[in-house]
């Protein structure tokens, strides 16, 4: 996560945002929101389309 914030910042959020919900999706007791969710799918998406570029 760190060394793509040097490449592109704004990837590096994006992940960093994913993975910060990970643990709490896979092994939290509350479920994800309707709002984490549409966060997760912005950032999901953001990644994919970097990616491609």
């Amino acid at each position: 996560m760190t060394l793509l914030k040097t490449v592109d910042k704004a990837a590096g959020k994006h992940l960093n945002t994913l993975l910060g919900m990970k643990t709490r999706a896979g092994y939290g007791y509350n479920p994800v929101t309707a709002d984490q969710l549409k966060k997760a799918i912005r950032a999901m998406e953001a990644l994919i389309a970097t990616a491609r570029a």
